[in-house]
């Protein structure tokens, strides 16, 4: 809308044109934001319900961020810090033991 030209039109014109833009633009920032904040604290509430909790605390929004692929698209992992939530649920691969082979004994024949 910057720079452009409005053919037969005065400033008033062009000035009312920017504002009812600009309260569009407002107003679907507001829609997008709500929808975000809510989605957030939807998964967060099931979050919490899962550990049997009551209060949505900063663990159960950082478990619902890593749990859902659109939020983690917004908040990726490395970049955006919690606070008060802890850190992520995951044992590295080489930490885990190891199965061990089952040695079973084989009967003995007598001959």
């Amino acid at each position: 809308m910057k720079n452009s030209t409005w053919p037969g039109g005065s400033g008033e014109r062009r000035r009312s044109l920017k504002t009812a833009a600009g309260k569009s633009r407002q107003l679907m920032y507001h829609i997008s934001t709500q929808f975000i904040v809510a989605e957030l604290i939807e998964t967060s509430g099931w979050e919490a319900i899962k550990e049997q909790k009551k209060r949505i605390t900063p663990r159960y929004v950082m478990l619902a961020v890593n749990h859902d692929k659109e939020m983690l698209a917004l908040l990726p992992q490395g970049k955006v810090i919690i606070a008060q939530a802890g850190v992520v649920p995951h044992i590295h691969s080489v930490l885990l033991p190891t199965p061990r082979p089952q040695i079973v004994d084989e009967p003995e024949l007598c001959v």
